[in-house]
C-alpha cells in the first residue's frame, strides 16, 4: 500500500494514502485557489476538482449559488440563491423511488410557495399533533379531521348590484343608490343590500329582490330567510311582520308580510318613488 507523507517544519504530517485495490485513481486539483469558504467538489469529468456554489463561513452558515451567506445572529442558516433573473431557490423532497412523493418549497420573484407535486395531503402538525391538513382534492380540515364533506373549500368576499322586481319585471325603474356586499364561507353566503329607489317604475305584482351573488340550493326544504334592518317611505306592511324568503335554486327573495296565521305577497303597492330599504341574510349554495 503506497502512502505520501507531508511532514512540517517543527512536527506533525499529513499523509495521502492511496486505496487497496487494483486500478489507478487520479485528482487534478483546480488551477486557481478559489474563494474563502468555498468547497471542492468533483467535475463533469471525475476525478477533476472543482470549486462548487457552496460554502460554508466560520459560523455553521451554508450557502448554495452565494459567496456570502445572510444569517440572523444566534441561528445557523442554509441560503439557497436563484441563479439568475427571476429564479429562485428550491428545496425538493421526494421518496426513495423519486414518483411516489415529490414535495417542494421555492422561491422566486413571485414569491413563496411550499407544493405537493403528487396526489396527497399538506399537514401541518404542532406538538406532534396535526393541526391542518390541504386535502390532495382541495380543501381545508382541521385537528386530524381528514374526511372531504367536512373540508373548508371557499371563502370569499365581493359585491353585487340588487334590484327589486315586481312580477318578475323592472319596466321604467331608477335608484339613487344600491349597493349588495357578500361573504361566502364554504356553502354559505352572508349578504346584506342597500336599494333607494327614484322610481320604482311600471311594472306590478309580486316583489322580489333579485341577482343574489350566488345560487342557493335547490332542495324544497331548504329555504332561508332574510331580514329588514331598516325601510323609510315604504308601506305599513314593511316592519317587524315582514317575512322574506330566499328562494330555492334561484338568485331571488320573495318578500312577504305576516297575514293572520300565514303570509301575503308584498308587490308594488308597497314600494312607492323614494322607497329605501336595507336587507341582510344568508343562505346555502348546492
Amino acid at each position: 500500500m503506497s502512502k505520501l507523507r507531508l511532514t512540517g517544519d517543527t512536527s506533525g504530517y499529513i499523509e495521502i494514502q492511496a486505496p487497496d485495490a487494483a486500478g489507478s485513481n487520479t485528482l487534478v486539483l483546480p488551477t486557481s485557489n478559489g474563494s474563502a469558504n468555498q468547497f471542492l467538489r468533483n467535475g463533469s469529468t471525475a476525478g477533476t476538482l472543482q470549486y462548487s456554489s457552496m460554502v460554508e463561513d466560520s459560523s455553521s452558515n451554508v450557502g448554495i449559488g452565494t459567496a456570502s451567506v445572510e444569517a440572523n445572529t444566534n441561528y445557523s442558516t442554509l441560503e439557497i440563491t436563484g441563479k439568475s433573473g427571476a429564479g429562485g431557490g428550491i428545496i425538493r423532497l421526494k421518496t426513495t423511488d423519486r414518483t411516489t412523493a415529490k414535495t417542494m418549497l421555492f422561491c422566486d420573484t413571485g414569491g413563496f410557495e411550499a407544493r405537493v407535486e403528487t396526489n396527497h395531503p399538506f399537514v401541518i402538525s404542532t406538538n406532534n399533533t396535526e393541526r391542518l391538513r390541504v386535502l390532495a382534492g382541495g380543501g381545508l380540515t382541521f385537528n386530524g379531521d381528514t374526511a372531504a364533506a367536512n373540508a373548508l373549500d371557499d371563502y370569499e368576499e365581493g359585491s353585487w348590484t340588487p334590484e327589486i322586481a315586481f312580477g318578475g319585471d323592472v319596466v321604467g325603474q331608477s335608484y339613487s343608490g344600491r349597493v349588495g356586499r357578500y361573504t361566502k364561507i364554504g356553502r354559505v353566503v352572508m349578504f346584506h343590500c342597500r336599494l333607494s329607489f327614484n322610481n320604482k317604475g311600471s311594472s306590478t305584482g309580486q316583489a322580489t329582490l333579485r341577482t343574489l351573488p350566488f345560487i342557493p340550493e335547490s332542495t324544497p326544504s331548504s329555504n332561508s330567510g332574510a331580514n329588514l334592518a331598516y325601510v323609510n317611505a315604504g308601506n305599513v306592511n314593511f316592519g317587524a311582520a315582514s317575512r322574506y324568503v330566499v328562494d330555492t335554486g334561484s338568485t331571488s327573495i320573495v318578500l312577504r308580510y305576516a297575514n293572520g296565521g300565514g303570509s301575503t305577497d308584498m308587490t308594488q303597492n308597497d314600494f312607492n318613488n323614494s322607497t329605501d330599504i336595507i336587507i341582510y341574510g344568508q343562505y346555502a349554495t348546492g
